[in-house]
């Protein structure tokens, strides 16, 4: 199987994805105004620690409105297609602004996946592929494959990290205290490796396979969240991005393999 290859998808579900991507953008957004992310852009509180200095509140004021702006033009069916391509990609350059000020794993995902949005084909109904979301695609299977492997460590497999889970400070401790059982925490420690190193070969298998990957991942990324709900931006951009996986009735996409793009395509 070629990496170029590409999967036939349908328009509605490369708008749909869009559509939820705007959303989680916009969102992700509204909650930096709200927790007072313009704090780290004025220097204030708390020093970024990022890969650029406090630029100020006239650029974070500039980077929310691009991200929203970037967000609601995901929404139309139909619009002028260089202004909507226009604000995406604004969209995904205030989203590299913002990560860079301050760095956090869940806003380098969201930037990642920002960008191939920005890039990739607006949805159309005389196209049938859509390259970004099999990158997508990918992007998803390495981030399971990298979170599983390394936590393959004696630390992590014995539990120690999820038995310390109920003292972090956004943990709802009805869900997360249990793990405060040494035996429980090891078991669940290994189900979480082997969860994530198995879940690409699940999702890239077809059929029964991928159907069977899907639901595990929206489980474990649910559970993930009612546990700690700080981290529901990088669920919900895990959430979204199984899109790119869901096999559709009537389409080639629903088939055991990818779709191959020949040369005069």
């Amino acid at each position: 199987m070629s990496l170029l290859d590409l999967r036939s998808r349908s328009a509605s579900l490369a708008r749909w994805h869009g559509r939820a991507f705007g959303a989680l953008l916009a969102a992700k957004a509204l909650e930096g105004v709200v927790l007072g992310r313009a704090r780290v852009f004025a220097g204030e509180g708390f020093a970024p620690n990022g890969l650029l200095h406090a630029p100020g509140l006239g650029v974070y004021l500039a980077v929310v409105v691009c991200q929203v702006g970037g967000a609601l033009a995901l929404w139309p069916r139909r619009g002028p297609p260089a202004l909507l391509r226009g604000l995406v990609v604004l969209g995904a350059v205030a989203t590299t602004v913002d990560t860079l000020v301050a760095a956090q794993n869940n806003r380098l995902l969201l930037t990642i996946m920002a960008w191939l949005v920005a890039l990739g084909p607006r949805p159309s109904a005389d196209r049938d592929t859509y390259w970004h979301l099999d990158a997508i695609r990918w992007q998803v299977a390495i981030v399971y494959a990298t979170a599983g492997l390394q936590k393959l460590y004696p630390g992590y497999l014995a539990g120690d990290a999820l038995s310390h889970l109920g003292q972090m400070p956004h943990a709802v401790l009805g869900l997360a205290l249990p793990f405060g059982d040494g035996h429980l925490a090891a078991v669940a420690a290994w189900l979480v490796v082997a969860t994530e190193i198995l879940l690409p070969v699940a999702l890239f298998a077809g059929g029964r396979g991928t159907r069977v990957g899907i639901g595990v991942a929206v489980a474990m990324h649910l559970a993930m969240t009612l546990a700690l709900p700080d981290v529901w931006s990088f669920s919900a951009t895990m959430l979204i991005s199984l899109l790119a996986f869901v096999p559709e009735s009537g389409s080639r996409a629903s088939g055991p393999g990818p779709v191959a793009i020949s040369a005069g395509r």
